[in-house]
């Protein structure tokens, strides 16, 4: 099944069958999946909150099937919570990008793109916990347990995507100040044009970051020995 640019049957199928010891394989995974779902979408609230629950729902239905003990599910949710972590950071890191780009140009904080764009950074982590703790009442008892122990753990100790999330939105902050400081603007043509293209100035940058991911999993990865190795 594809819901918002998730093949949920390949994520829930490698949940269902892995071991603790795939942990790494199986945040790799989660990560390039979900980099890929943001790829051609702004990083808007309504898109986060569909990529993400689409991640955690076949998650969930993985988890489900898995004959693991509580520990190996909780710690194989742990591996997809980080999967979904960085990509969120990358997500992230893609759109100040593009952001430092229109602000370098004279867009600023005004525009009504650009307000949008930094709440939707400024509450990153805010729906990706919201995301994972309106799934909980959902599941069933095995898996509801080590589902609640990751949720409250991740709860605890945040997350990077909302810690970086926080630190962009200040450093953007800053240098539109600096811009303004600097007597640079831009009209409102313009401004419209740099932001109509904001998306695929994001999705572009994101494709590289997941590439880059994809071909680092494939160096990574173990060759198997013939006999007599």
């Amino acid at each position: 099944m594809i819901k918002a640019g998730i093949d949920q049957d390949a994520i829930a199928a490698l949940f269902s069958k892995a071991t603790a010891r795939q942990g790494d394989m199986l945040r790799n995974a989660v990560t390039t999946a979900t980099l890929q779902a943001f790829q051609g979408r702004e990083l808007t609230l309504e898109n986060l909150r569909r990529v993400l629950k689409a991640v955690a729902v076949a998650t969930a239905q993985g988890l489900a099937e898995n004959k693991g003990r509580p520990a190996t599910l909780e710690a194989l949710l742990n591996r997809s919570i980080e999967g979904m972590d960085v990509a969120l950071v990358k997500a992230v890191d893609a759109n100040r990008t593009a952001l430092r780009q229109f602000m370098d140009l004279g867009v600023g904080l005004q525009a009504e793109q650009m307000q949008s764009a930094l709440d939707s950074l400024g509450r990153v982590e805010a729906v990706f916990l919201s995301v994972l703790g309106r799934l909980a009442p959902t599941l069933g008892t095995p898996l509801l347990r080590p589902w609640q122990r990751a949720l409250d753990s991740v709860q605890a100790e945040g997350t990077e995507a909302g810690a970086r999330a926080t630190l962009v939105v200040s450093q953007l902050i800053e240098r539109s100040h600096a811009a303004l400081r600097k007597g640079r603007a831009a009209n409102v043509r313009a401004a419209q044009i740099m932001m109509d293209s904001y998306a695929s100035l994001v999705s572009g940058v994101l494709m590289g970051l997941t590439e880059a991911i994809v071909q680092s999993s494939v160096v990574d990865k173990p060759v198997a020995s013939g006999p007599g190795r």
